[in-house]
């Protein structure tokens, strides 16, 4: 046989029987391989892990193609041992401090041995991944997909439906990571949130202001509204109304929880960005500033209401 063939047969090599355990497979030494070498263990860590009864079903089962079983998370434990988790199940918890490595089995089939780049991906997974998606989009997506000079030949349309879904993105990523810490965060207007300010000494009249911006900025108050007034009907009955019975323990962490939140709206309600931002809408005599001013009152009371 020739070397292609020969290549070819050890890529259909057929999985080991199921019986055998998964950490004798040569496709599972692989991994083991990568993930030694990505979270700096030594390699019988990894076996010890594999040959667990715990991690042994879950790694068989993504070697050999189950199709609920594509991704896999592999993180270092105590004593510096590694443990292995079923999709992200130890991705959002709150007790791993350090990062990880993915697993992700990209063919329905079994993983061919060695393991092909058309069969498997992996990589690090930072230990707080969705900080790590805010800082990615932020400092790579946003800088990449937004800059004009990177569409010079793209049509008008195209270049600026793609800038729309990358504020989107960026815009939602942020709320998402305000929610997961218990936090509102309000978006600012796409370009207007990098140290980007309006000089009302410079500019005597109103004509002069781009009205995109005014758009943007309308657009942003209406979406400040729907976050914040989803804050303020917010109320404590609600476990009871699901049916659950909580102890006032529960009670008084609403309240404080809600005026922690508060707190952090009044403060982006009164940072000189947003005021800025306001003050243009008061100089070009917007409909959406008064809207603004009575969302503001509303947070106020808020305030005053739990203090």
């Amino acid at each position: 046989p020739t070397l292609a063939e020969l290549e070819e047969a050890e890529l259909q090599e057929p999985p080991q029987d199921e019986e055998s355990p998964p950490d004798c497979d040569p496709r599972a030494r692989r991994l083991g391989e990568w993930v030694a070498r990505s979270l700096r263990v030594e390699p019988d860590r990894w076996a010890r892990c594999a040959g667990s009864p715990e991690a042994r079903p879950l790694l068989r089962a993504f070697l050999d193609g189950d199709p609920a079983r594509r991704l896999l998370l592999v993180t270092p434990g105590a004593g510096g041992q590694v443990a292995l988790a079923e999709g992200l199940a130890l991705a959002a918890g709150a007790g791993r401090s350090s990062k990880g490595v993915f697993l992700l089995r990209l063919a329905p089939a079994p993983l061919p041995s060695p393991p092909a780049p058309g069969h498997l991906l992996y990589g690090d997974l930072a230990a707080a991944p969705l900080d790590h998606l805010a800082t990615f989009v932020e400092e790579v997506v946003v800088p990449l997909l937004a800059n004009q000079k990177n569409h010079h030949s793209w049509p008008h349309v195209v270049s600026q439906d793609v800038i729309h879904h990358v504020a989107t993105l960026k815009s939602n990523v942020f709320v998402m990571v305000g929610q997961v810490k218990g936090k509102t965060l309000l978006p600012l207007p796409a370009d207007l949130d990098r140290d980007k300010y309006i000089d009302f000494d410079s500019e005597k009249t109103t004509e002069l202001v781009d009205k995109s911006i005014v758009h943007a900025i309308e657009s942003a108050v209406i979406e400040w509204t729907h976050q914040i007034q989803g804050v303020l009907k917010r109320e404590s009955a609600e476990l009871l109304l699901q049916g659950q019975d909580p102890n006032p323990k529960v009670e008084l962490d609403f309240w404080k929880n809600r005026y922690i939140d508060l707190q952090c709206i009044y403060s982006q309600l009164k940072s000189r960005k947003v005021l800025s931002l306001v003050e243009l809408l008061n100089r070009v005599q917007s409909t959406y500033f008064p809207a603004f001013k009575s969302m503001f009152r509303d947070v106020e009371a808020g305030e005053v209401l739990q203090m």
